[in-house]
């Protein structure tokens, strides 16, 4: 009796001992949630840099027209005492140069007006930019097509952060409008984003999130060529990739791709319908 009394208590034994490994294993196996916010470096000013590379193609009576633009803009952001849980940085911008090859030819475009000027930037600790209005000030010389503002790239800079702890395999959405002012026209673009929290790589010695995104998105605008009304209107579709260094707060580098199939209509006594697509990638990496 007291043999199967003992070997009863050794298989219990025995069961309690695999249960609690089991249990262990899965507490060991679990991914704990993180809840990230962006933050400012005091005394230390982040260096980033934005390559933007676009194809642009349409067909104007018929006649097949194909345009390429690159830019190359290197910038500062220096941490600036805001208020509350607001985040302030000035923004200066240390280099740019433009280019871009049409029908009408090729040509650079003049990029110091820009270099040395500053603007402050207001976001939220999520990334949410709440006032880059300054960057509208900020212009470089495109020649024949007029001066360019900065205030597109820097509308919807950071990616947005999801506001709640999340663990790999998570999503949340984000929206970002971007206006655009060119060459007699006034365009607003607005993106709807479907980000994934993917996991986990080491850049530069910092933990970063990974985070893949979804985006689709609406162009709206109208403008004035040669005294004839514009109206654009057309969709985006694209990815983003994202690193975010969850212990430093810092955007670290993204990489985008959009494709944009748009209609230009031209007014007039005869109205002309113009079909437009755009192929445009962006790098950005925080250089040191």
């Amino acid at each position: 009796m007291r043999r199967r009394i003992s070997g009863t208590w050794m298989a219990l034994a025995v069961t309690v001992v695999a249960i609690a490994l089991l249990a262990g294993c899965a507490g060991r196996g679990k991914k704990e949630s993180e809840f990230w916010v962006y933050s400012m470096p005091e005394g230390e000013t982040l260096e980033y840099r934005k390559a933007e590379d676009v194809i642009q193609e349409m067909e104007v009576m018929g006649q097949a027209m194909k345009m390429t633009f690159n830019k190359d803009m290197g910038f500062t952001m220096a941490p600036v005492a805001g208020e509350g849980t607001d985040l302030v940085a000035e923004v200066t911008i240390t280099s740019l140069e433009a280019s871009m090859s049409s029908p009408q030819g090729d040509f650079d475009a003049d990029g110091t007006p820009a270099i040395d000027k500053s603007f402050m930037m207001t976001f939220s600790s999520l990334g949410k930019e709440m006032d880059v209005s300054g960057a509208d000030d900020v212009k470089y010389s495109q020649g024949p097509q007029g001066d360019r503002s900065l205030m597109a790239d820097f509308a919807a800079f950071l990616p947005d952060l999801p506001g709640r702890p999340v663990k790999v395999g998570d999503t949340w959405t984000s929206t970002d409008e971007i206006p655009v002012s060119e060459q007699n026209s006034e365009l607003l673009l607005v993106f709807e984003n479907l980000h994934t929290f993917l996991g986990f790589e080491t850049i530069d010695g910092m933990k970063c999130a990974r985070i893949g995104t979804a985006v689709t998105g609406s162009l709206t605008g109208s403008g004035e060529q040669m005294g004839a009304p514009l109206t654009f209107t057309g969709t985006m579709d694209g990815t983003k990739t994202w690193y975010f260094a969850v212990e430093e707060g810092l955007f670290v580098k993204g990489s985008t791709n959009m494709a944009t199939s748009a209609t230009v209509t031209v007014s007039g006594p005869q109205e002309m319908l113009i079909p437009m697509t755009m192929n445009m990638t962006v790098e950005t990496e925080l250089v040191k």
